[in-house]
Order: C-alpha cells, then structure tokens, then sequence
C-alpha cells in the first residue's frame, strides 16, 4: 500500500478533504436529520434511534459502538483502517454532538422534504470527501467486510440489510416511544435519505458521466467505420469474433461518444444496418487520447 508522504502536498490535502468531509457530514446529521427525527442508514441510524430513547448523544454512541468494531475489524481483517479512518469516524462523531449542543437539536429547517434532502446530500457529499482522502467512517462499513470475508456475502448485500433492519427497527421504536409520529413517513424519508446520501456519494466519486460505450456487432462494419471516423470523427477498436450459433466470423466495433454522438449512431446504424447488434453502457470514467488525461495528480 502506498502511503503519501508526511507534510507533503498530498498529505495535506488529504487531511483537509478528510476534515472538510466529517464537518460537511456532521453538520447534515444535526442540523438536518436528527432534529427532525429522520433515521439515516448505518451506524447513525442506531445512535439517533437511541438519543430519543435514553437522551443519549448520537456522536459519543457512534465511537463507542466504532471501538469494538474496529477492534474485531483489525483482528479479521488485518490493519486495515489507518490513523485516517479513526480520525474521520472520531471527527464526524464529536462535531455532530457539537453542533447539536449548540444548535440545542434545533432543525435550521422543519419541512421534512426539505430537511431530508438538504440533509442526506451534506451526509453524503462529506462522506464522498472523506472516501477520496483514502479513508473511511467505519460502522456498518466493517460488519460487511468482515461478512465477505468470514462467508462471502457481498458488502453491498450487506449493507442493505442493515440498513433496512436499522430503519425498520429504529422506525418502530421510535413510533412506539413517541407520539405524533407517523410511521410510514418516517420510513418514506429515512429511505429516500439514504438513497439520496448513496446517489451523491457515487455521483462525486464518479461523476456524471457524459459518455457511452458501445459494442457494434453488424454485416455492414466497414460503412459503420467510416461514418464513426470520418463523420464523427471518433476512433475505436476492430474485434474479430464468431457467432456462436453458425461459427461464422464477425467484426465487431468497440467506440466511446458522448451522449449527442450516442443518439446519431443509433439512428444512423439503423438506417444501415436493421438487423445490426449493439450494446450500450454506461461509463463513469475515461483516461485516454481524446479523452482525461490518465495522470498522477490526483
């Protein structure tokens, strides 16, 4: 594992995105969702559920339950999570108990809608900062890779189950425990937080891509190739192949475009070749000629 060198321009700009992203997120969980009872996936989602319950504070119970996991998570998983990682769940957790002291676990907006978006996106983006400075928050994070690890089950799974029984058993309690709340809004806007905070995570990691892959599978290659190069003026990459039912031999185009090219290749291939096979997918990132830059700056 490469480490960035102390007081270099790198380190330092990793623990400022690691800073900037736990107060981002920590200002989202007390000024957003905890205030307006709106129960975030993960480790969050326990603690807010208990700070109702008992008036226990959601930061200081994030790194009381983040200490035995990291102890476990070390043990299984090797040392794994570095001083950041400590760092970012530490500082999230303190400067969410700050800002609710001292917004007195007042919401700066009462609109639930609002609240949930406004407050998912700040947990999500800051979370994001925190993922590019090469570290994590911890939490539910831990539990599914020690699953993968012990009995392969995939993280992804994982966490969408602890997710769905932190809100589903925090929604309940409190439902039960508090009056006035209505249960199936609470779990309308704790999911849709969550989704939110995922989407935007993905989004900054990845960006929005502009641009589409394909694979062109047709009869008329060479009339396709040239209205790819010469109209477009697009490169690619030729692929022999055989079909699978007649072993027959097949050209097949490998192109990237962007969405406006991806419509008129589509429409043009169409004319051409009626029959032709193409797939297209999605990219969220290109390094290349024509394209980013594959460098070492970031």
């Amino acid at each position: 594992m490469f480490r960035d060198k102390k007081f270099s321009v790198a380190w330092f700009k990793n623990y400022y995105l690691l800073v900037l992203g736990a107060s981002i997120s920590a200002f989202g969980y007390a000024l957003f969702l905890i205030p307006n009872k709106i129960i975030p996936g993960g480790l969050f989602g326990i603690t807010t559920t208990l700070y109702y319950l008992f008036d226990l504070p959601p930061g200081t119970m994030a790194i009381a339950m983040n200490i035995p996991l990291l102890i476990i998570g070390v043990k299984i998983l090797g040392p794994r999570f570095g001083m950041k990682t400590v760092l970012g769940m530490s500082l999230i957790s303190i400067l969410t108990d700050l800002f609710t002291f001292l917004g007195h676990n007042r919401a700066l907006s009462h609109d639930m809608i609002t609240s949930t978006l406004v407050g998912s996106f700040l947990v999500g983006f800051g979370v994001s900062l925190i993922f590019k400075a090469k570290a994590t928050t911890g939490g539910t994070d831990i539990v599914g890779q020690i699953l993968y690890k012990k009995h392969h089950i995939p993280v992804g799974k994982t966490m969408l189950l602890l997710n769905v029984f932190i809100i589903g058993f925090g929604g309940i309690a409190l439902w039960y425990n508090k009056e006035g709340i209505d249960l199936f809004s609470l779990y309308v806007y704790a999911f849709m937080g969550t989704y939110v905070a995922n989407k935007v995570i993905d989004v900054s990691l990845e960006g929005l891509s502009y641009y589409k892959s394909l694979f062109i599978i047709s009869n008329q290659y060479e009339e396709i190739k040239l209205f790819i190069t010469e109209t477009l003026h697009r490169g690619g990459t030729r692929i022999p192949g055989k079909g699978l039912f007649n072993d027959d031999n097949r050209q097949i185009i490998f192109t990237t475009l962007n969405r406006r090219e991806t419509s008129i290749i589509k429409s043009t291939i169409k004319k051409i070749d009626p029959q032709a096979f193409v797939v297209v997918f999605q990219t969220s990132e290109i390094f290349g000629q024509g394209f980013m830059p594959l460098d070492d700056k970031e």
